[in-house]
């Protein structure tokens, strides 16, 4: 069994708490619980202060070069989360891997860019629970602006950490990886440059 220690550097709590519970539901989605262990170092994780995402455009890099060499137990994978206008992904996903490609750490970030905002991805898996038989819906990013969109996931438009956080703990447990990818381009898009990571890094 390989060991990956990683860490998550991301704009909000929401989607750290994603990526945190996404992670090993990936790795048994791709079929290789039997074969690596992704074990999040959580000291590097708390140490992100990250309000928004020019902040965590700005600094990831540092950061993550910064949880690999400053902690006695480093980490071997960054995961960097922020969100970006539906316009904006594709740039700025290639952007941030230019600047990768720049630097002796680029096959240890994976880049996860929720379209809008994570609470689209959350949104989804909130309509599959409320209808397990659901089959397709209409995509929303483009009907729905953040504000209407984190108001039917929380309840509210600007939720305190304090409510919002067991919401997305609860959405992202069991995440339908399916359905998601099928709803989401953004999330089907990470879901595929993490199974690229994870198959490069298995043990045969």
């Amino acid at each position: 069994m390989k060991e990956i220690i990683y860490g998550i550097f991301a704009e909000d709590d929401a989607n750290e708490i994603f990526i945190r519970n996404s992670i090993p539901q990936l790795v048994a989605y791709y079929g290789y619980s039997e074969k690596v262990e992704f074990i999040l170092h959580e000291d590097f994780t708390t140490l992100t202060n990250a309000t928004n995402n020019e902040y965590v455009k700005d600094k990831f890099i540092s950061h993550a070069s910064m949880g690999m060499k400053a902690f006695v137990v480093p980490i071997a994978l960054c995961i960097v989360a922020l969100d970006a206008e539906d316009s904006e992904h594709g740039e700025l996903f290639h952007e941030m891997k230019q600047k990768l490609n720049e630097t002796t750490i680029h096959d240890r970030v994976l880049i996860s860019i929720p379209v809008q905002c994570v609470e689209y991805w959350l949104y989804y898996l909130k309509l599959k629970n409320e209808n397990s038989s659901l089959e397709a819906t209409d995509p929303i990013e483009k009907i729905k602006t953040r504000r209407e969109v984190k108001k039917l996931v929380y309840g509210r438009e600007k939720p305190t950490n304090k409510k919002s956080s067991p919401i997305v703990e609860k959405l992202s447990k069991n995440i339908n990886i399916d359905w998601l990818k099928q709803c989401s381009n953004s999330f089907d898009h990470f879901c595929r440059h993490f199974e690229e990571y994870i198959e490069k890094i298995s043990p045969a």
